[in-house]
């Protein structure tokens, strides 16, 4: 797949008038470059093209013509044909505007203008979505550069949502583009002072924001890694209800040459997916990360009313004793060993599951036990990866469990997610 330009646009505006809106924008096309986005062919239909583009003043009978909408015989509506455009010389491309348009309903429906075209490095794609932005007022609008990073191995039907604003009434960001404009009601979910203190750029318009995930279009091929932290943390400065697709977990990796590693893990408040070499694990949002050193993190899940710890995780790695054994045979006495560790128990520990199973590269140890009493459960359970040169230990604490079933099913997610990466 060769890399390429989306820019899609919703709008209140009257696109439909040529001399305000139709005849600038088809202009901008052809002047972008030395013609490189000038149109070939142009037609009212995006699929079927037969007319040759011949100039702009040509394409004035081709843009916003009426149609009508018949009901057994009578009509119900009118509306304004399509405008589309194509080329398939270099930079090949393809785009439309569908114009705006009260429905049955008297509810407005916003025009909408799409445009993808492949990638050239020398035409400036910003500048020419911030005219696009000037010239239409967008009440939503994004500019972004697919590369592989994104789109390898995503067929071709999820392809076309990656840069989709959804429902036509009430429009939702798919996903943050490298250039994004928030305008009309969007405007609201700009938080200037916050994205500025992230380091992000801003441009206060008219009737909203334009705002860009980094400096330079052209991160998004050449250091995706950076655009897609980047990315991902401009999205934790917007509200989850504007966007249609839920957060992505946001991966920590943990390596020896990375010494700033934990210092970075504290910093996170809230996060998702932690990732050793061989192993990892997936935690929601709600637990929060209250301490970390260079072999132990700790997490801790609290109640929603009292704020008081609920129940806690802590991830222990360390390093195997300088013993010749394999990891099947270190696994099962390290099993037993951990369960000699256990509290002593004024009520007994009652056991839900103590297993030893071997794998190819590894050795999994699972010990479950909890007590109950009056107040409810208090249990123990844990999970220990044990590969040839270290362990990972994930120990969960529940302390105020209603029953055993209850605390399970908080834990089983956790415990699934914590594994030996293929």
């Amino acid at each position: 797949m060769k890399p390429f330009i989306q820019i899609r646009i919703r709008s209140k505006v009257d696109t439909f008038e040529w001399r305000d809106y139709g005849w600038p924008f088809i202009e901008s096309l052809v002047n972008t470059s030395k013609g490189w986005l000038s149109p070939e062919h142009i037609s009212t239909n995006p699929e079927r093209f037969k007319q040759k583009f011949e100039s702009v003043e040509a394409c004035e009978d081709n843009w916003a013509g009426l149609g009508q909408i018949h009901i057994d015989g009578k009509k119900v509506s009118e509306f304004h044909n399509d405008f589309a455009w194509r080329r398939k010389n270099k930079l090949k491309g393809k785009g439309w505007v569908t114009h705006k348009m009260i429905n049955q309903l008297h509810q407005l429906i916003p025009a909408e203008i799409d445009f993808k075209v492949d990638y050239h490095k020398e035409i400036n794609w910003f500048e020419l979505f911030r005219h696009w932005c000037g010239l239409f007022s967008p009440q939503l609008a994004m500019l972004h550069f697919f590369t592989e990073h994104e789109c390898k191995g995503v067929k071709q039907l999820s392809l076309n949502q990656l840069g989709s604003f959804g429902a036509l009434i009430k429009p939702q960001i798919s996903k943050i583009g490298w250039g994004m404009y928030y305008g009309d009601e969007f405007a609201k979910e700009v938080d200037v002072v916050k994205l500025q203190q992230a380091g992000f750029h801003v441009e206060q318009w008219p009737n909203g924001y334009l705002v860009t995930v980094t400096d330079c279009l052209n991160d998004v091929e050449d250091d995706f890694k950076t655009f897609s932290h980047r990315q991902s943390e401009m999205r934790n400065l917007f509200r989850d209800e504007i966007f249609a697709t839920e957060r992505e977990p946001e991966v920590i990796q943990l390596s020896d040459d990375q010494a700033d590693a934990f210092e970075q893990l504290m910093e996170k408040t809230k996060l998702n997916v932690i990732e050793g070499e061989h192993w990892q694990i997936e935690l929601n949002e709600k637990w929060q990360l209250t301490q970390s050193s260079s072999s132990v993190f700790e997490f801790a899940y609290y109640g929603s009313e009292k704020r008081e710890i609920e129940k806690e995780v802590f991830v222990t790695i360390l390093d195997r004793p300088e013993i010749i054994l394999n990891h099947q045979t270190f696994a099962r006495q390290l099993a037993k060993i951990t369960l000699d560790q256990y509290p002593e128990s004024d009520i007994g520990w009652q056991m839900v599951e103590h297993s030893v199973d071997d794998y190819l590269s590894y050795s999994s140890v699972i010990i479950d036990q909890y007590e109950q009493s009056s107040e409810g459960v208090f249990r123990i359970a844990g999970k220990i990866l044990v590969f040839p040169l270290y362990i990972v230990r994930l120990t969960f604490m529940d302390y105020c469990a209603i029953d055993l079933e209850t605390s399970k099913n908080f834990s089983d997610p956790i415990f699934f997610s914590f594994k030996a990466k293929n």
